[in-house]
């Protein structure tokens, strides 16, 4: 099975961040300028948000090395993860004589154990480690740094054992690269490289069309392998809900495939959306083995934690926790959770988020929505929306625009419409006992 990789590029500034990217450019030949000859930088790291690539980079960095005979005769490379328990026993069992001539590419930082119980001690103890070797590229996960000021400019690194050319540095300063979103060119080639357009001109056209209008989905390595749900579908998505329902169906497709599991699609997608409520009432991204197996075992949907496969909506890190395989997907199972009036009790009370309002406004428009007991919807724009029969009672409506919208025998008992537009809306047998109608626009209802 052929597999498409992109070249990614790096840039030196958070990309989640409100500026625009900073100094972006290939991330590769960013990697062999610091790693020379000459060298000049002997501590990477290299930083990135959930799905972007970082362990592929990796593995895709050694495997370019070592096709090249220049680079290669040079110096070498090792690969390490470093949520193996042995990794400190591993690095000390490479012979000191070859040290000097080895770069170490060491991957997950964020899953490390002992950086995980003390971030600033495991490294003091890497920097030991990778001082004895050429040099040293570490991946992390952008959220585990959560105060850059964890992070020290400069590190004690001792020289390495065996000898060093004169043009090579001893610098201990620390440089932090940021994986870059793929842009529309790189999303592009991506496509190119996938769906030829002389072998698979219908799935070609498709997912270009899905990659356009879900641009900021796209722009991840990890989600953009999940276009073929997109592309392969008769539906063509209008609203984002859509595509991810795409592939929400495309993955229960694949778990109801496998021969050794014998599950239901029904039990998977009620326990994803358990899943989703328990992390997001508890305020949690991810939840341990042991919690993650009693819902499973409640849905009898124990087989697929133990059957993880490429293009699934579950991962586990090395603690054993398990999350999805993006927050949007939980944002997306919490969303149909609400709509199906799953309002557990705290969760009618917390502010959602842009993403969840944002799914949820969708499937108002589109008309998939009746229930939305409790939701906090402020700020959302429905103009025009055909919202008759909707139950909206406890809603939090603040701010939101309903002009021209109809909400004909709707229930808005107990809603917040502070400061709503409620201007040339139809509300025959509308209920609004109860309602906080202050500084509402309501000219021509």
């Amino acid at each position: 099975k052929r597999i498409t990789y992109i070249f990614p590029d790096c840039q030196d500034n958070n990309p989640a961040g409100p500026n625009p990217s900073v100094n972006r450019r290939p991330l590769f030949q960013e990697i062999d300028r610091l790693l020379g000859p000459p060298l000049l930088a002997r501590f990477t790291l290299v930083l990135a948000d959930t799905g972007m690539g970082k362990s592929t980079f990796l593995d895709r960095y050694y495997a370019y090395h070592w096709l090249s005979l220049r680079r290669s005769r040079r110096f070498g490379l090792a690969v390490y993860p470093l949520n193996e328990l042995r990794i400190d026993e591993l690095l000390n069992q490479i012979g000191p004589e070859i040290r000097g001539k080895i770069v170490l590419l060491l991957d997950g930082l964020d899953e490390d154990h002992r950086a995980i119980e003390n971030f600033a001690d495991r490294m003091d103890e890497i920097a030991k480690l990778a001082g004895k070797f050429r040099a040293v590229v570490v991946t992390c996960r952008t959220q585990f740094i959560t105060d850059l000021t964890r992070i020290p400019t400069e590190i004690d690194l001792p020289d390495p054992s065996g000898p060093m050319s004169l043009s090579d540095c001893s610098d201990r300063t620390v440089r932090m690269l940021y994986l870059s979103p793929f842009s529309e060119t790189q999303v592009r080639r991506y496509l190119n490289s996938r769906y030829p357009y002389w072998y698979h001109p219908v799935l070609r056209m498709r997912a270009g069309r899905a990659a356009q209008r879900f641009k900021d989905l796209m722009s991840r390595p990890l989600l953009l392998t999940f276009i073929q749900d997109l592309a392969s579908s008769s539906e063509q998505p209008k609203y984002s809900f859509q595509a991810y329902r795409l592939m929400v169906e495309g993955w229960l497709g694949r778990e109801r495939r496998k021969h050794i599991l014998k599950i239901q699609s029904e039990d998977l997608l009620g326990f994803s959306e358990d899943f989703a409520v328990t992390l997001f009432v508890t305020g949690r991204d991810r939840m341990p083995s042991g919690e993650m197996r009693s819902i499973a075992k409640r849905f009898h949907v124990e087989p697929v934690l133990h059957q993880v496969r490429e293009r699934s909506l579950l991962h586990n890190d090395a603690e054993g926790n398990w999350k999805f395989v993006h927050r949007s997907m939980m944002e997306y199972f919490l969303a149909i959770a609400a709509i199906e009036g799953k309002d557990l009790p705290p969760w009618v009370n917390q502010p959602w988020t842009d993403q969840m309002r944002l799914f949820v406004g969708e499937m108002l428009i589109s008309g998939e929505c009746k229930v939305l007991q409790g939701a906090d919807l402020h700020g959302l724009d429905l103009r025009g929306a055909d919202l008759s029969g909707l139950d909206l009672s406890s809603a939090n409506l603040s701010g939101v625009n309903l002009t021209n919208s109809r909400l004909n025998t709707a229930n808005l008992s107990d809603s917040d419409l502070t400061s709503a537009r409620l201007i040339d809306s139809k509300m025959d047998l509308t209920d609004v006992r109860r309602a906080c109608f202050d500084r509402t626009a309501v000219g021509g209802v």
